[in-house]
């Protein structure tokens, strides 16, 4: 459990306590968690941001780099999440979820609620 860390760079932090110390100190620097964030025009909210913390469930790297689509009006998430490996993976993968959003243009549902999440959202 304190063993899934890992730094911006994909090297692990120590073992144990000293591990979770150095890992909570650096991710509370939003210098060196915001890999990338864009507000588009038409209202979506791309951010890629290191998370440092594996969430690959089973073999593979670790996937410590997240990108999540937001409406930038109330805040509600996009049905639109990506996990990576490495940072030029993510700054890789950042740029498509922006091309691909900015292109789509947001439609209201019957009760003025937007629709946050455009159909096959997976790029």
């Amino acid at each position: 459990m304190f063993d899934d860390k890992y730094r911006r760079d994909g090297t692990k932090y120590p073992p144990g306590m000293e591990g979770v110390l150095e890992w909570g100190r650096d991710f509370e620097d939003r210098e060196k968690k915001i890999v990338r964030q864009d507000e588009l025009p038409n209202g979506y909210w791309v951010s890629t941001v290191w998370i440092g913390i594996n969430y690959r469930y089973g073999d593979g790297p670790p996937l410590i780099f997240e990108t999540m689509v937001f409406d930038s009006r109330n805040g509600d998430a996009a049905d639109y999440q990506e996990r990576y490996s490495t940072e030029d993976d993510a700054i890789i993968g950042h740029l498509k979820a922006v091309d691909h959003f900015a292109t789509y243009a947001k439609s209201e549902s019957s009760n003025g609620q937007s629709a946050c999440s455009p159909p096959g959202a997976q790029i």
